[in-house]
């Protein structure tokens, strides 16, 4: 069995796709209003966010092409993965959410 990630490698990941120097690929082709939204990286990662009303809610696992995988359940309680969310240009640039969202933000990444 392959071993965990580490949440330095996960959000050097995120920042990648930040930067734009990772794309993404929504498995389902589009983002669910609410559920569960799978993503294929380039580099052959594999994400999977949590989607509420539209909006980023929280990062739910993350997977690296070696096989190790990180699940929300071991994010460090108040840490930076725990608490990560992109802003709104890259939640719609990087990860296709609709433009204007719902209005609503994500509490955990503090844009409450």
């Amino acid at each position: 069995m392959a071993g965990k990630l580490t949440e330095p490698e996960v959000l050097a990941v995120l920042r990648a796709i930040e930067q734009g120097e990772i794309k993404l690929k929504a498995k389902e082709g589009t983002i669910p209003f609410a559920g569960n939204c799978g993503y294929l990286a380039d580099n052959g990662w594999k994400l999977e966010v949590f989607v509420d009303c539209g909006d980023w809610d929280y990062l739910d696992w993350a997977k690296a092409p070696d096989g190790r995988e990180i699940h929300f359940e071991d994010f460090e309680c108040a840490g930076e993965l725990f608490n990560y969310g992109p802003d709104a240009k890259i939640a719609r640039t990087a990860y296709g959410f609709p433009a204007g969202n719902w209005g609503l933000s994500n509490p955990w990444a503090g844009n409450w």
